[in-house]
C-alpha cells in the first residue's frame, strides 16, 4: 500500500506505519518546512519501526565539489573567452523547486527521534556521464565505488551526493 500526500502534514494518526521509504522528496520540499516533513515521517511510525529517506547534498557534495572540478574549471575558462553556449534553453516551464540544507544545520534541526546517516548514492549522474565509459575502466570504476560505499557507509553519506537517513522511532 502506498500513500499520496502532503509529506509536511500527513492525514494519518500518530503510530501507526509499519515502514517508511521516501525517495527525492524532502528537497524538493520548501526549505522552512523540511524539518516539519523529517517530523511527520516519525510521527506517523509505530514505535519500533524505521523510515529511510533518501536525501541531496547537491552542490554541497564534498566528492562531486572534487571530481568535477577539472570541469568547473575548464567551464569557468571557456565561459570566460565567450566560447561556452548556453545548455539549457529558454522556457516559459517552471523549474522544480530544489533546496538543500547542510548537514550541520539538519542535524541540529531534527530532534526528537534517532537517526543514521549513510550512503544512498555517493555519485551524481552528471559525474557517471562525465567520468563512466566502457572504454576508461568505466566498469572498473563503478565496482572501487561500490566497495567504497559499502565499507564507508557512513564518510560515503556526509561526501557524497545522496545520503540515506534512517530514522528509527
Amino acid at each position: 500500500m502506498y500513500l499520496l500526500a502532503d509529506i509536511t502534514n500527513l492525514p494519518l494518526k500518530d503510530d501507526v506505519i509499519d515502514a517508511i521509504v521516501s525517495l527525492h522528496t524532502i528537497y524538493h520540499v520548501p526549505e522552512n518546512l523540511q524539518f516539519v516533513a523529517f517530523h511527520e515521517t516519525c510521527r506517523v511510525l509505530k514505535p519500533g519501526s524505521s523510515a529511510v529517506v533518501v536525501y541531496s547534498w547537491g552542490n554541497r557534495s564534498l566528492l562531486m565539489n572534487l571530481t568535477t572540478l577539472p570541469f568547473k574549471v575548464l567551464g569557468a575558462i571557456l565561459k570566460r573567452m565567450q566560447m561556452l553556449k548556453k545548455e539549457y534553453s529558454e522556457t516559459s516551464e517552471p523549474k522544480l523547486y530544489f533546496h538543500v540544507h547542510k548537514y550541520k544545520y539538519l542535524k541540529s534541526q531534527i530532534r526528537g527521534f534517532d537517526f543514521e546517516v549513510l550512503v544512498w548514492r555517493s555519485v551524481s549522474v552528471l559525474f557517471t556521464k562525465r567520468y563512466i565509459y566502457g572504454w576508461l575502466f568505466g566498469k572498473r570504476i563503478l565496482v572501487l565505488i561500490y566497495w567504497l560505499e559499502d565499507r564507508f557507509p557512513h564518510l560515503f553519506g556526509r561526501i557524497g551526493q545522496y545520503p540515506l537517513f534512517v530514522i528509527k522511532k
